[in-house]
């Protein structure tokens, strides 16, 4: 099922002709969040960001696109699947005719976030490269690179690669944000290498900055080197938690350091 600008549809071609062929011929804004624990997490880091990506593709808002209403017709979509799990993937779509904006909200379900410690293979992406910039926080501008980069993968039997930038430094994976420990030092690319201003990343990182004084959080450029100088080695997203990465090239990494703070994490926050 499917909420369509407030309306609930067992299929899309049930929605309004209008919406239908908007939703087809029209560019589009996503954002995925995930439904668990009876909430939506980190709700209020997606809200904003989904406003910042409407406001920098020039889409007209609606004045009751609120905090409270879009939070809200989520939720509504959740209680007519409720049937199906309690715990969800969530998309949320937005697409313009040039004079409204409208919303297509899916559903997956999904299983709760873990610690994903099973074989991980991964290697550097050099095909193709991110722009650095802020233009390339929005995970519409380069939705169609990650995909073949995830493509890229497949074909050579790796479960995900590291995506880098025109100035050769990492910028995320193909499916979630970077993290590297060395020592008390936790690093990860800055918003200014093309990374993706994931929800997670931003709730994870303020966690960090806040609550967890063991460590010390740096957001800077990174360049693949330091990927084989490090400890630990592990990607986050809100799809699947987190996967602790135990082997890059010819670096072995351990995982203990990782395991804890994310646990930790969960259990302060989830």
């Amino acid at each position: 099922m499917f909420n369509f600008n407030g309306t609930i549809v067992s299929k899309i071609n049930d929605a309004e002709p209008e919406l239908v062929y908007t939703l087809r011929n029209s560019f589009s804004i996503f954002e995925t969040l995930r439904y668990q624990n009876d909430k939506i997490l980190f709700w209020d880091f997606h809200y904003l960001r989904m406003m910042a990506s409407l406001r920098r593709f020039r889409f007209n808002i609606p004045k009751h696109f609120t905090f409270e209403f879009l939070e809200t017709e989520i939720i509504k979509l959740i209680k007519n699947n409720r049937k199906t799990s309690n715990d969800f993937l969530c998309e949320f779509n937005f697409f313009s005719n040039a004079r409204i904006t409208f919303f297509l909200i899916s559903l997956l379900p999904s299983k709760p976030l873990k610690i994903n410690d099973s074989k991980y293979l991964i290697d550097l992406y050099k095909e193709n490269s991110i722009t650095s910039g802020v233009l390339s926080n929005f995970s519409t501008t380069n939705r169609g690179l990650r995909r073949i980069a995830i493509k890229y993968a497949e074909d050579n039997d790796l479960n995900d690669v590291v995506l880098i930038n025109e100035h050769k430094n990492i910028v995320e994976t193909s499916l979630g944000s970077i993290y590297l420990i060395q020592d008390n030092k936790i690093l990860t690319p800055s918003l200014d290498s093309g990374c993706q201003d994931f929800a997670i990343r931003s709730y994870f990182n303020s966690w960090l900055k806040k609550e967890e004084t063991r460590f010390q959080l740096f957001e800077i450029i990174l360049s693949p080197f330091e990927i084989q100088k490090s400890d630990e080695f592990f990607v986050l997203s809100i799809e699947s938690g987190v996967h602790v990465v135990k082997n890059y090239r010819k670096t072995n990494f351990k995982s203990e350091k990782s395991k804890f703070l994310y646990e930790k994490f969960i259990k302060s926050n989830i």
